[in-house]
């Protein structure tokens, strides 16, 4: 289950990253309205949202990070240059901040549902 989740982060994330380069490539007059809101917009909050999901349901799993940051460095390499590392960097803090809010998350999930199964233990 959760290596058919980390495949689907995988290719949600190439996706992500790749949309807007795409569409500015196939149609340059397109640069003038998506000018850096991928970079600086879309994926940012999906280095911060994807983490919080992935995480809520598993713990909290640091290494996530890397992956969806990895399918940045595809995307820059790509469609930018070196100079986009700076944004790399801005993601990884940004989704292990993710993780961390995904992991609580999970954590409140857990508690709850253990409480639930202390409500309907029998008291003697």
């Amino acid at each position: 289950m959760m290596k058919r989740d980390i495949l689907l982060v995988i290719l949600i994330s190439l996706v992500v990253y790749n949309a807007v380069p795409l569409i500015n490539l196939l149609f340059p007059a397109s640069v003038l309205y998506t000018f850096l809101t991928d970079l600086w917009i879309l994926n940012a909050f999906f280095s911060l949202v994807c983490p919080i999901f992935f995480c809520r349901k598993y713990g909290f799993q640091f290494w996530i990070s890397f992956v969806i940051c990895a399918m940045f460095l595809v995307t820059m390499f790509l469609f930018y240059n070196a100079s986009a590392f700076l944004f790399f960097v801005i993601y990884l803090v940004l989704s292990l901040i993710g993780c961390g809010i995904g992991a609580g998350l999970h954590r409140l999930k857990r508690r709850k549902k253990a409480e639930n199964a202390a409500d309907c233990m029998p008291k003697e």
